[in-house]
């Protein structure tokens, strides 16, 4: 009588299954030099069943002497400004800092657009917007150029941006003009131009 088919298919992956299994046991042996002791995870330890007193780092958060000891924090979180969540780090479980805010070209515009309005072929001919961060505090230098006035060539307005509220903030600005030929100051100044 023969076997049938489906049998020895089952026979053969029995028997490799068998051959990888002493082959991966045979390899681990091999690696760790025959030192097959396993830590066990700490909870399984017999350090598990001690009390933190009884323990040799003492009660959680404790150091005794010089040594750094681990720290369990609590698992609150700060929102940020900019609207993510930064948790608590040790030692002293005080809150990670915050992602830096970067106010960008394109939100810069937006801003400037929104207090001061477009530049519409029959006012100017661009509206140049600069971003620049000094000491710490962002700076928009937004410059209509090019204006349709007899008197005036351009104007500029130099605002700081601040982020509260999870939106930015258009504070105190400066305006300065640039004259026409012939019609005041060519650099730009607070003075008006005639």
């Amino acid at each position: 009588m023969t076997p049938s088919k489906g049998f020895v298919n089952l026979a053969i992956g029995i028997i490799v299954a068998i051959a990888l299994a002493l082959g991966g046991g045979y390899y681990v042996y091999q690696k760790t030099g025959g030192d097959l002791n396993f830590d066990l995870p700490p909870i399984l330890s017999p350090e598990a069943d001690k009390t933190p007193e009884d323990s040799p780092m003492g009660a959680i958060g404790e150091s005794s002497g010089g040594n750094q000891q681990p720290v369990a924090c609590t698992a609150d979180a700060k929102i940020c400004p900019d609207g993510s969540a930064v948790g608590r780090v040790g030692p002293d479980c005080e809150f990670a800092a915050c992602p830096a805010l970067i106010l960008t070209q394109k939100q810069a515009r937006e801003l400037v657009i929104n207090k001061w309005g477009g530049c519409s072929p029959d006012q100017c001919s661009t509206v140049i917007v600069e971003v620049k961060q000094i000491n710490g505090k962002w700076q928009i230098i937004a410059t209509y150029d090019g204006l349709r006035d007899d008197s005036t060539k351009a104007s500029r307005f130099t605002v700081e941006a601040v982020y509260s509220n999870n939106n930015w903030q258009l504070g105190n600005f400066v305006k300065t003009q640039s004259c026409q030929l012939g019609r005041g100051h060519q650099d730009f100044s607070t003075e008006f131009c005639y």
